[in-house]
Order: structure tokens, then C-alpha cells, then sequence
């Protein structure tokens, strides 16, 4: 659906050390930004550093409905962490946003389209990244149909449990 774009810049994940919001608020003072998630041990600093940098964030479980529109009033999804968010990532594509990953997240990095934006993990490259980014249209939608969609989930498990993986 076409919502207002009220947000630069969106990241939702857990604040943990893995996911790198540090890099992440430190890329976007003085954009309309927004991180959110659950709060694990290692990530009040992280949160603290969002806040300082001027990031809104929200901590705790936001309900699926939440999530799909604050994709859809954001016009960059960035991502920071050095592994996993596949979900995010996905998410991303699949809503025709922007998406900013950083290089190191290599299993991230293998499910995005060419129209991803691939940055080193540096607030300044990110930063950079970002303003690309909230340049671009992007239609990657009918690639993640295509590769991803809960029917080729199916597909796929089914190959398994025929046998025809292995």
C-alpha cells in the first residue's frame, strides 16, 4: 500500500551487538530515522548511541501489521549487522524499498538483487549508501515473488520430503 513517507531511513532488529545499530545511528543524524526491537543484554549501548545521534527508537515486540507499514513510510531500509536479518532483507525487497547493506553480511548480501546498495561497514560509506539510495526507485518486489515467495518455501520442502534433495 502506498503510505506517507515519513522515515528516511529504517532498520528494524534487535539491539544486539551483531546487528551494529552504532553504525547505524552514527550513518543518520540529521535524518528522519528509526530502529526498533526487542533489547538484548549487549545493546543498551547501541540504543544509547541512536538516541544520541538523534535515531527514534522503539524497543519490544511491534505487531507484523506495524512492521509492514513502517516499511512502506520509510524510503531507505539499511542494515548494519554483520550477519543474519535475512528476514529484513527480504522484507525490504519485497515492499519496492532501497535497501543499504553492508559487505560483510555476506549471506545478506547473496539474497539482494543488483539494485541493492552494498556498502563497507563504515558510518561514512553507510552514509553515503543511504544518500544513493533515497535517490532510487526500486522494483524488487516480483524478484522476491519469484525466488522467495511462500509458494517456492513450499516447493522447495516438498523437494525434500519427496527426496528429490538430499
Amino acid at each position: 500500500p502506498d503510505e506517507p513517507k515519513i522515515l528516511d531511513v529504517f532498520f528494524p532488529a534487535t539491539y544486539s551487538l551483531w546487528k551494529r545499530q552504532d553504525l547505524f545511528g552514527k550513518s543518520v543524524k540529521g535524518l528522519r530515522a528509526l530502529t526498533c526491537g526487542t533489547m538484548q543484554p549487549d545493546g543498551v549501548d547501541l540504543y544509547n548511541i541512536c538516541n544520541e545521534n538523534g535515531v527514534y527508537t522503539q524497543v519490544g515486540l511491534m505487531p507484523s501489521r506495524l512492521v509492514s507499514q513502517l516499511y512502506n513510510m520509510s524510503r531507505v531500509v539499511c542494515i548494519t549487522a554483520w550477519h543474519g536479518s535475512e528476514r529484513t532483507i527480504l522484507e525490504a525487497q519485497a515492499t519496492n524499498i532501497p535497501l543499504v547493506l553492508v559487505r560483510d553480511n555476506e549471506l545478506g548480501c547473496s539474497l539482494v538483487t543488483d539494485e541493492a546498495i552494498i556498502v563497507e561497514p563504515y558510518p561514512n560509506a553507510i552514509r553515503a549508501g543511504i544518500e544513493q539510495a533515497l535517490k532510487k526507485t526500486v522494483n524488487t518486489r516480483k524478484f522476491i515473488l519469484e525466488k522467495y515467495s511462500h509458494i517456492k518455501y513450499a516447493e522447495a520442502m516438498l523437494k525434500v520430503f519427496r527426496g528429490d534433495i538430499k
